[in-house]
């Protein structure tokens, strides 16, 4: 597939620019889902973490781009909402 280790070389930079750009994708589009929610529902920070059993501080760093929301919490969020996960 690959003729020479360049190549291999750019192909492999390239996947890891394409995963890095969905990982911060993600990341945004959690932190934007969850605070829309915890807005909607009128919760505060620390009502959110205690209603989906974690830290006030990971709700933070959901909802400021630091961390991305599991599935564990994101099942959560489902299940209270009635959707499906």
């Amino acid at each position: 597939m690959y003729s020479n280790p360049n190549d291999l070389l750019r192909a492999f930079e390239r996947a890891e620019e394409e995963y890095q750009a969905a990982i911060e994708e993600i990341q945004s589009r959690s932190a934007e889902l969850l605070k829309d929610i915890r807005h909607e529902k009128g919760w505060t920070q620390q009502q959110t973490a205690d209603f989906l059993d974690c830290d006030t501080s990971y709700i933070s760093k959901i909802e400021n781009g630091h961390y991305v929301a599991g599935k564990p919490l994101l099942r959560k969020l489902c299940k209270y909402l009635g959707k499906n996960s």
